[in-house]
């Protein structure tokens, strides 16, 4: 009998998806996958598969769908052979690569528990990366307090930090309609293979702490609606303001 144990992850620029489900397999709570560690480890590698990754970087081209599940199988596979939920970020990301993403998990015997679709709005992204800075000397990721700061806490270099050119309020408009555009039509493809799959709305505003809060209570309300079997189309995790039929979760 297939196992129902993999969600699908999705959320905007900025939404915090990364960081939070990072936390959460730090805690074991899930195995992640994630196709841009996915795809930097194979290309780091230099394996056949990675260096046609790295063609596709160089000529700025979209990786096709058969060369993202080559790459993800294997990863997929390996975090369904635990015992905690499996969520794939970042794949499939495009209508076009929702028949190779059915493929790989029918023939690993499983099935999708899920979507999760992180929501945010445009305000709160632009506000999230203003003061967002990668630093030229260690490259790791810093939040400064003003514009100003210009020390980078992990290395020490000083005048190091600078913005990263996908974080200006242009680019972030412009990725934040590609995304929501983009996601509502693997959406719609994924729903012709699951009709009836749940879409598990899930509020990125706040704290860290309050969105892992949150979806800590999606993965235990998942697990009794599975025992139960009652599926709903849609369940809203946090927000103002609880769609009709959702689990009215506290705020």
């Amino acid at each position: 009998m297939p196992s129902e144990k993999v969600f699908l992850a999705y959320g905007s620029p900025a939404s915090g998806k990364t960081t939070a489900f990072e936390h959460l397999r730090e805690q074991g709570v899930v195995n992640y996958v994630s196709v841009g560690e996915v795809t930097r480890r194979e290309i780091s590698k230099k394996t056949p598969l990675g260096q046609e990754l790295q063609r596709c970087l160089t000529e700025v081209v979209e990786y096709p769908p058969r060369l993202i599940a080559q790459v993800m199988v294997e990863a997929i596979r390996n975090a369904a052979k635990g015992e905690s939920v499996v969520v794939v970020d970042g794949f499939p990301k495009y209508s076009r690569e929702v028949g190779p993403f059915m493929k790989i998990i029918s023939n690993a015997d499983l099935v999708l528990n899920g979507v999760i679709n992180f929501q945010l709005s445009l305000e709160t992204a632009i506000n999230r990366v203003e003061n967002r800075r990668i630093c030229t000397s260690c490259l790791g990721q810093v939040k400064v307090s003003s514009p100003e700061d210009n020390c980078c806490p992990h290395c020490n270099s000083s005048g190091s930090l600078s913005q990263r050119e996908d974080d200006t309020p242009e680019v972030i408009k412009r990725r934040y309609g590609d995304y929501t555009r983009s996601y509502a039509d693997t959406l719609n493809t994924i729903h012709t293979f699951f009709p009836d799959l749940e879409e598990y709305l899930v509020s990125a505003e706040g704290t860290e702490e309050e969105i892992l809060t949150r979806l800590t209570i999606l993965f235990d309300s998942a697990r009794v609606a599975q025992q139960r079997e009652q599926p709903n189309s849609i369940r809203k995790v946090g927000g103002s303001s609880p769609s009709p039929g959702s689990l009215g979760f506290p705020e």
